[in-house]
């Protein structure tokens, strides 16, 4: 898990086992310390933003594959059927594994859980090979690097394996709970108007008619407000009429 800010705060290491590591900027590891019982590497404390941190997660741990979490995650939730519930510790970890072998098995290096919950789960896709993801990314090997943004980058990072890899391995019977853009702390330091409006400018000049964002309407706290989104607009399978 990558972490800024949020000392006492973090909600994911309820949802993990407790051997996950956290990474903290070294000036804030005592204060991690005091309240978790994770294991803490550290960055430099001017390695700011998504972008840097992660590409700073890919070049110290030293594993094949690596799962990033984000650090507010409320629960991982089995959606693939009547009898929805959160899943175990255990059971998470295993699921993650079982992506990892899939999309190493398809030659793949990146894995995701689909932005799918229990309203928009369909029993015949199981399964999605592009789309864009929220609170974790998997990732096989080094073959892609993070751009230094300080917000946006995994569409991005998305948008490099569609480019290469051909397809992205989406599952889809699972979904994240977290907290979106609501958190003190993380990417909530550098977040502002502005700066999302900048960040969306370079992903489209650089991706173009690939990349979208769209206006949609989604719940928080209650209450219904317009969102933009990123559209990932890549064909990656063919449209049947039957």
């Amino acid at each position: 898990m990558i972490s800024r800010g949020r000392a006492g705060k973090t909600i994911t290491q309820k949802v993990l086992p407790k051997w996950v590591t956290f990474v903290v900027p070294e000036s804030q590891e005592q204060q991690y310390r005091a309240h978790l019982s994770n294991p803490i590497m550290t960055c430099p404390d001017d390695t700011l933003g998504l972008g840097k941190t992660r590409n700073f997660v890919l070049d110290h741990v030293k594993t094949r594959m690596v799962a990033i979490f984000d650090d507010d995650i409320k629960c991982v939730r089995y959606i693939g059927g009547a009898q929805s519930r959160p899943l175990t510790p255990e059971e998470v970890v295993f699921v993650v594994c079982n992506m990892a072998q899939m999309t190493d098995d398809a030659g793949l290096h990146t894995f995701c859980f689909a932005q799918r919950n229990r309203m928009t789960f369909d029993p015949h896709l199981p399964f999605a090979l592009k789309g864009t993801c929220s609170g974790f990314i998997g990732i096989i090997d080094r073959k892609y690097r993070f751009m230094e943004n300080r917000l946006k980058v995994d569409v991005d990072y998305i948008l490099q394996n569609l480019l290469y890899d051909r397809v992205v391995f989406f599952e889809g019977r699972y979904a994240l709970e977290l907290y979106i853009d609501s958190n003190s702390g993380g990417s909530s330091l550098f977040r502002s108007e502005d700066k999302i409006k900048e960040e969306r400018a370079i992903l489209c000049k650089k991706w173009g008619k690939y990349l979208q964002y769209k206006e949609t309407r989604a719940l928080k706290h209650q209450q219904s407000r317009m969102i933009v989104v990123p559209s990932i607009n890549v064909k990656r399978t063919q449209s049947l009429d039957i």
